[in-house]
């Protein structure tokens, strides 16, 4: 008898310590799919484009370009008696600027070569991987690029498949089979509280410009974080 029951408290004591450490991972799978998510969907095209542009009028007005795009604006004129755009290269962009945009002035020039230069960083095909492209460029711009949004997104289908390798991994360990649904879904409440809020943590040191550049990174949280409330309550309920 007493042999019987040690080896059940035994028994007991490994369950138990299984149903930690393969909880542990479990927060941890859900917490880092949430960020890779958030990070993927907010590195949209049109989130980057809503949320980068304004950042580089801001620069751009503080540089030299603006003085050299009024000083080309006569030259961009002329040119256009006999064509139906100008060619304008600034650095690593070629951007085909319509007449009918330099007919409206400096301003509607600085805004279509801003919007198509975003486009071009955005859709470049960078010729390296993740994490060599840092080394290429002083400014990683590939950072804000479909490259990027795809890597992310790969990121996040490889934890979700160790999501759903521990979820059954942890409902052969529980003893009570329906509690995997409170403990999942208490999981995901907690994670979407911690993305709701990661990036004004990030953020709080930095001054203005830089919050605007890892803003864009961040514009999706709130969205992820509505999602995975909803999920959550409803898997404790269930």
């Amino acid at each position: 008898f007493y042999k019987l029951f040690f080896i059940f408290l035994y028994m007991g004591f490994i369950r138990g310590a299984l149903a930690v450490l393969i909880g542990v991972l479990l927060f941890v799978s859900i917490l880092s799919g949430a960020f890779l998510l958030s990070i993927s969907s907010s590195l949209k095209y049109d989130n980057v484009k809503e949320k980068l542009v304004p950042v580089i009028k801001g620069l751009v007005g503080q540089s030299k370009l603006t003085n050299e795009i009024e000083s080309k604006s006569s030259l961009m004129k002329i040119y256009c008696n006999q064509s139906s755009e100008y060619i304008f290269i600034y650095q690593d962009y070629t951007i085909n600027i319509p007449c009918s945009t330099i007919e409206r002035g400096t301003n509607a020039i600085i805004n279509y070569g801003i919007e198509k230069a975003v486009e071009q960083t955005y859709y470049k095909e960078y010729d390296c991987k993740f994490i060599d492209c840092f080394k290429q460029d002083e400014l990683p711009l590939f950072l804000v690029s479909e490259k990027s949004r795809d890597y992310f997104m790969s990121k996040f289908y490889f934890v979700l498949f160790f999501f759903i390798l521990l979820s059954i991994l942890m409902l052969v360990v529980l003893q009570k089979k329906s509690g995997i649904l409170t403990i999942v879904g208490s999981f995901f409440i907690v994670s979407s509280l911690i993305i709701w809020k990661l990036g004004e943590f990030l953020m709080m040191p930095m001054n203005q410009q830089s919050r605007d550049l890892i803003e864009i990174f961040f514009s999706s949280s709130y969205s992820i974080f509505i999602k995975m409330l909803i999920m959550g309550i409803i898997l404790v309920v269930l």
